[in-house]
């Protein structure tokens, strides 16, 4: 079965609340074996079982039952940047609320949030997945939970909701209580068809205590802005197989070519690696062909490199398997292909 990935920008700010509350951050990815330049990188993508292990040592290094929904309540406002300050200049809950739901695709990738009326002068927040890849209970906490504290920040005081309500149906020796305090409510319910937060209308009605009117406009274009340059589709594809032929160009030097190792660069799978190639309409030979070829026409370019160092440097195990892939590929021998150009 295919290896689930996640973007690492949630747990970003969780490190944030994290060193606000004291923890040392760098022990704490060191026990998950995740590395610090994946939680930085703004591509950054994590398997699910990181994920869970990264949790999984929050709650041990924090000793709350529920690490999503606790850590949720210690982000600092302005860790998410824009998204935050957007959301607190907006005149009311309501319209920094909508604010939320236009960009949160800055935020995220993997959840969806939507913002409706609903019955009996209520309004419903409801976060979804846009695609089944993470099956962790404490991102859902996490995520709802945040959403909550923004709203209790910019209102000067703790929110009240109607009803919270999950997908998943929580443990037996999770403690109740710590639903009710995040989310200032009795009425919790769970094996829900959506992940939704209910608020009276005169919550989402009342002014922001930080309203901006001038601040909000240079924020809502700068979202706005910084949206349409998200990548495209086509442009995920090019930037994917750049990321990947630049990865393959070190890992030929240092001898690792295979392509488990080259998925496991990638957190994922090296199934899904072959399908995500596939729908490029690439193999991962056709790549490390194309990657030996390109590095291969470089290095013949420096005439202090012998060709069994160039055939070494390649991985080729010997330097006439060297001779023959570069005669098909180019259609000259190493040599002649040399003399051509220096």
């Amino acid at each position: 079965m295919a290896r689930k990935t996640a973007t690492t920008m949630g747990l970003k700010a969780v490190l944030v609340g994290l060193a606000s509350l004291g923890h040392n951050n760098n022990d704490i990815l060191n026990t998950c074996k995740i590395k610090r330049e994946k939680i930085d990188d703004p591509d950054g993508r994590l398997s699910v079982s990181q994920i869970e292990d990264f949790w999984n040592t929050v709650a041990t290094v924090t000793d709350y039952s529920r690490p999503g929904l606790s850590m949720s309540q210690h982000i600092p406002f302005g860790t998410y940047q824009i998204i935050d300050y957007l959301f607190a200049s907006s005149s009311t809950i309501e319209i920094g609320l909508k604010n939320l739901v236009r960009f949160y695709k800055l935020i995220h990738q993997e959840l969806s949030l939507s913002f409706r009326e609903h019955e009996d002068e209520k309004v419903i927040l409801e976060l979804k997945e846009t695609e089944k890849l993470i099956d962790i209970d404490h991102n859902i906490d996490y995520e709802l939970g945040l959403i909550l504290s923004r709203i209790s920040y910019c209102l000067g005081k703790k929110a009240r909701v109607t009803e919270v309500g999950f997908e998943y149906l929580v443990n037996a020796d999770s403690n109740i209580n710590d639903y009710h305090k995040v989310f200032n409510t009795e009425n919790i319910k769970f094996s829900r068809p959506s992940n939704y937060i209910i608020l009276d209308s005169n919550i989402v009605k009342a002014p922001s205590k930080e309203s901006n009117h001038h601040l909000v406009d240079i924020l809502e274009k700068n979202a706005q802005e910084t949206l349409d340059k998200l990548p495209t589709e086509d442009s995920k594809s090019e930037n994917f197989l750049t990321k990947a032929t630049n990865i393959l160009k070190e890992e030929i030097k240092n001898g690792n070519t295979s392509i488990q190792h080259m998925a496991d660069c990638f957190g994922m799978s090296a199934r899904t690696l072959q399908r995500k190639l596939k729908a490029l309409n690439v193999s991962y030979s056709d790549l490390l062909n194309e990657t030996r070829k390109t590095m291969a026409k470089e290095l013949l370019q420096d005439k202090e490199l012998s060709l069994t160092e160039i055939s070494f440097i390649l991985g080729f195990s010997e330097s006439s398997s060297f001779h023959k892939a570069f005669k098909k590929w180019i259609g000259m021998t190493p040599s002649e292909y040399r003399q051509s150009v220096i």
